[in-house]
């Protein structure tokens, strides 16, 4: 399975690739929305696994520019900055699968899993085996999309202020948080009803910041 990675930020490309060749992937990287245009019409690929901010033209122009040259590759978004509009032009577009950065190998392996599912692939990609049949089976891919209500934990706990997790998967979470609210780099997240995490701050846009999970704490410390 050969696979097209459009992402400029060099470390994340990496991640990815070698994510990709440890499953038995090929994998091309392109840093520039044009350059990937010219490898998608020049080249056969299985899967395109595509940035949206890009340094000359955004993803969505070059998915574009793709379906117009009749290529139906599947696309993955990998994105941080996904939202209500984005989501429209992805459906019109014929995105499978969005990505919400940060990301683990997890979430990579079951998306690109569930996505050659739908395809009709044959390649297995991410399986495990079902100790109820002893048969092998796709793991369904678990990132989680609905709302939920947190709390975000910060100045040895002496303040505490609400959020919304958007978007949310084993490795970290996007947040929409209060317009006037200063996020620390490292801070807890206090889920509703639900565990304690150690956070950092990998991006940020407006009011919203993505964090990766540092490790789950238990819900009676707060430091």
């Amino acid at each position: 399975m050969r696979v097209l990675q459009v992402e400029d930020d060099e470390p994340t490309a990496q991640v990815v690739a070698q994510t990709l060749i440890s499953k038995g992937f090929s994998c091309d990287t392109a840093h520039l929305g044009e350059e990937a245009i010219d490898l998608a019409t020049q080249n056969r690929y299985d899967l395109i696994l595509l940035d949206i901010m890009l340094p000359d033209i955004d993803g969505y122009e070059v998915l574009r520019r793709i379906r117009d040259a009749d290529i139906h590759t599947p696309v993955i978004i990998q994105s941080a900055l996904i939202g209500g509009d984005d989501e429209g032009k992805s459906e019109h577009l014929g995105v499978m699968d969005r990505l919400i950065k940060p990301f683990n190998g997890h979430d990579l392996r079951d998306s690109v899993a569930a996505i050659l599912e739908r395809a009709g692939s044959k390649e297995l990609g991410h399986t495990f085996e079902d100790r109820r049949t002893g048969k092998v089976a796709r793991r369904q891919h678990k990132r989680v999309k609905t709302l939920k209500s947190g709390q975000i934990i910060y100045k040895n706990s002496n303040c505490v202020s609400d959020c919304l997790v958007v978007n949310m998967s084993s490795g970290g979470a996007a947040l929409k948080i209060p317009e006037k609210l200063e996020v620390p780099e490292t801070f807890l997240l206090k889920l509703q009803n639900g565990p304690l995490f150690r956070c950092h701050v990998c991006w940020r846009h407006a009011n919203k910041v993505g964090v990766m999970f540092v490790q789950p704490q238990s819900s009676s410390r707060h430091s």
